[in-house]
């Protein structure tokens, strides 16, 4: 238990223990404490994240391994994007063995009464963590925008705003797929029907993730999965760098 409790430390766990009863001997938060920005982390969650980005790594290092080594499986009109495609497949697999899973749980914290009639009032598990911050003071702004920065934060201003005040997207920016991370760990992202993360306001602790595009070469875009497997790369990177 670390942040903003009245008394933070390890705690030995009993069968069937909540994470509200875990507060309730930590004496309850200060009031200081940002339950937006609660962090809470697992052991088991951590390994199972890691053996999806394994399998994620063996599927793409195997597919570039059977393109590779089969020139009859580029065609002539599709030569030039598949080559490309698997360049960037290999690039993703860098990204990805860096990535070092978190653990995180996502959980939405209320105050104690509220919170422990909620399904978020987990059993807790050996080895299980949960960090509450201070409220903070900015939004953050990462990637290809102009002026990648903190930003105080204000309560009036929307995603656009924020954007606007590091001197817009780069020429490098994919628009399609800015994403938001909230300070809870959920993601908002800008594809879908309805979506408008631009009109967006937002909470202390966010942060606004604008990837960079891929690139389009003698007019073929680099295939489907591919731009999905980048912009899963980009948001994890993202998330977890704002984890703690």
């Amino acid at each position: 238990m670390k942040g903003e409790v009245k008394f933070p430390g390890k705690y030995l766990i009993a069968r069937g223990d909540r994470i509200s009863s875990l507060l309730e001997r930590a004496g309850n938060l200060t009031e200081d404490a940002y339950l937006k920005g609660g962090v809470f982390t697992r052991l088991s969650s951590r390994e199972r994240q890691r053996k999806r980005i394994d399998a994620i790594l063996e599927g793409l290092e195997q597919e570039v391994l059977r393109v590779g080594s089969k020139p009859e499986d580029l065609t002539k009109t599709g030569e030039e994007a598949t080559l490309l495609s698997l360049k960037t497949k290999s690039i993703l697999i860098e990204k990805l063995k860096k990535i070092k899973p978190s653990g995180r749980v996502i959980i939405h914290l209320k105050p104690l009464p509220e919170f422990a009639q909620s399904k978020y009032d987990l059993v807790l598990e050996d080895g299980d963590e949960l960090y509450i911050p201070a409220r903070p003071s900015t939004i953050s702004v990462v990637g290809q925008v102009c002026n990648p920065s903190d930003i105080v934060y204000q309560e009036a201003l929307r995603v656009s705003d924020y954007l606007d005040m590091t001197g817009g997207t780069t020429r490098d920016a994919d628009e399609d797929f800015i994403t938001v991370v909230k300070a809870d760990g959920t993601v908002v992202r800008t594809t879908g029907l309805f979506s408008n993360v631009y009109s967006m306001r937002l909470d202390p602790g966010d942060s606004i993730v604008v990837p960079e595009k891929l690139v389009r070469y003698s007019g073929y875009e680099i295939l489907k999965d591919s731009v999905s497997m980048a912009y899963q790369v980009a948001v994890s990177l993202a998330a977890l760098a704002f984890v703690f």
